[in-house]
């Protein structure tokens, strides 16, 4: 990771990634999320979800509600999503993989359910507020679909006869990452 800077906001509670702010309310799917960035910032949130759960992460720039008092009345134009270990250890990031310029990935949740999501700005690679933008944000997290059954037989594609013992594996591909559904 890169070096560290000072955030700009001096109530900043979550930067950096040792000082994530803890989310275990958002224990299923979780929406509405908002954050606010300021210039030279990065905010850091811990969530737990169900282990071994495939999960899709979008951070979008959004105008937050206006009670939430944040100092941005704009949206994030360029969000830039970082997926971390506990203990800070990058594991993937993403910038423009959602709708327009707003970032997502898709992970498998690990073993102990805990993982890190960074909220920065594009074109902050590091995640240590490495970018001169500002604005609202909002994070969403959703499960990917279990996929539907799937019946049929494997046959010989030249001869269309049916091969005994074979079998096929399913898998659901999202931006070239694949999972297997047992």
């Amino acid at each position: 990771m890169g070096v560290e800077l000072e955030p700009t906001h001096p109530s900043e509670i979550n930067h950096p990634c040792e000082n994530a702010q803890v989310m275990d309310d958002c224990t299923m799917s979780c929406n509405g999320v908002y954050g606010d960035l300021d210039l030279l910032d990065v905010d850091f949130y811990e969530f737990l979800q169900s282990p071994g759960r495939d999960v899709i992460v979008d951070l979008e720039g959004s105008i937050a509600p206006e009670e939430l008092g944040f100092p941005h009345p704009y949206p994030l134009e360029n969000p830039y999503l970082g997926l971390f270990d506990t203990s800070c250890n990058p594991i993937a990031s993403n910038d423009d993989g959602g709708e327009g310029l707003n970032s997502r990935l898709v992970f498998e949740v690990p073993a102990d359910g805990r993982f890190v999501l960074a909220a920065s700005a594009f074109p902050d690679a590091d995640f240590d507020g490495s970018h001169s933008s500002s604005g609202n944000y909002e994070i969403h997290i959703s499960y990917v679909p279990d996929p539907a059954s799937v019946s049929g037989r494997v046959v010989d594609a030249l001869t269309s006869d049916p091969l005994p013992g074979a079998y096929a594996d399913l898998l659901q591909c999202w931006d070239s990452v694949c999972t297997l559904f047992d």
